[in-house]
C-alpha cells in the first residue's frame, strides 16, 4: 500500500489541483473503483492527490484519465513503486545534490540538482539506483506536500567534470521512467551552463522526451543568469545564480530535500 499523506498535507495539495467536492470529480473517483480495466491493478493504491492530478490533466475526460491511470499502475507494479518509501538513500541525500530553494514566477517550488555533487555510474545497477533515487526524492516531495502541483527544475552544471556526467545509458534509462512516474509535474526545466558536449547529448535525448516537455526545457549557455531571471525573480534566486536570496544551508552537504526556514532575501 502507498503511504498516505497526512490529511492536512493532502488537502492543501488537493486545493491547488481541484475542489475535491466537485460532483464531476466525485463521480470520477467512483468510476476508478468500479472500472473493469482497473479492477486488477489495485486503484485503491492511487492517492486522492494522484486521482485529482489525472482528472485535472485530462480536463475531466474520464475515459482518457482511466487509460492513463491504467498505464501508470501497470508501470508502478513492475517498478516496485510501493517499496520506495522504505528504501534507504542516506548516501545520496548526504551528497547535498538535491534541494528545494525558493519558488518560480508561477509560484511553484524550484528543485536544484547540483550535478557537481553527483557521482555518475557506468554499471547498470548503479545507473538504475541513481534513477531510482530521483524518483524516490520526487515521490517524497509530493507526499510531504512540498510539490503541490508542479515543480521547476534547475540542472546546475557549474564545475561539472567527467565523474559527475552521466552516460547516454543513464539518459535512456531515466527519461522514460521519470516521464511515466510523474506525468505533467514539470513546470519548467533550466539546464546550465551548456557546452558542446551537452548540446550533443541533448540532440540524442530530445527524441525520447515528450514534445510538451521539450517545450518546457531551456538550455542556457554563456550568461545563463538572464535566462534564470525569466523563470525565477532575483529575490528567489540564490547569489550563486545572480539573485539576492541568502543561502542558509544550500552549500552545506546534507541539507537537501527540506525547506530551510532561515532563507531570506537580502535587504
Amino acid at each position: 500500500m502507498s503511504p498516505a499523506m497526512s490529511p492536512t498535507t493532502q488537502q492543501s495539495a488537493l486545493d491547488v489541483l481541484i475542489p475535491t467536492t466537485a460532483p464531476a470529480f466525485e463521480a470520477f473517483r467512483q468510476r476508478l473503483f468500479t472500472d473493469a480495466q482497473l479492477s486488477s491493478l489495485h486503484p485503491e493504491n492511487l492517492t486522492t492527490w494522484w486521482q485529482a492530478k489525472f482528472f485535472q490533466m485530462y480536463a475531466g475526460d474520464g475515459d482518457l484519465a482511466v487509460r492513463a491511470i491504467a498505464k501508470l499502475l501497470v508501470w508502478r507494479e513492475g517498478y516496485d513503486w510501493f517499496t520506495l518509501p522504505q528504501e534507504d538513500y542516506a548516501d545520496q541525500m548526504a551528497s547535498g545534490k538535491l534541494y528545494f530553494e525558493g519558488v518560480d514566477r508561477d509560484g511553484f517550488p524550484v528543485l536544484i540538482f547540483r550535478q557537481e555533487r553527483h557521482l555518475a555510474k557506468a554499471d547498470p545497477d548503479g545507473i538504475a539506483r541513481n534513477v531510482r533515487f530521483l524518483i524516490w526524492f520526487m515521490d517524497r516531495a509530493i507526499r510531504d506536500g512540498t510539490i503541490k502541483s508542479r515543480v521547476t527544475v534547475f540542472l546546475d552544471r557549474i564545475n561539472v567534470g567527467s565523474a559527475n556526467t552521466e552516460s547516454l545509458a543513464f539518459i535512456r534509462h531515466a527519461v522514460p521512467q521519470l516521464q511515466t512516474a510523474f506525468p505533467e509535474i514539470i513546470n519548467k526545466v533550466a539546464v546550465f551552463p551548456a557546452g558542446m558536449i551537452l548540446y550533443g547529448m541533448w540532440k540524442i535525448a530530445q527524441p525520447l522526451i515528450a514534445p510538451r516537455l521539450v517545450k518546457k526545457i531551456v538550455i542556457c549557455s554563456g550568461e545563463f543568469q538572464n535566462a534564470l531571471f525569466e523563470l525565477v525573480s532575483p529575490e528567489n534566486l540564490s547569489r550563486r545564480y545572480g539573485g539576492t536570496l541568502k543561502q542558509d544551508g544550500a552549500d552545506v552537504v546534507g541539507t537537501v530535500g527540506e525547506r530551510r526556514p532561515g532563507i531570506v532575501a537580502e535587504e
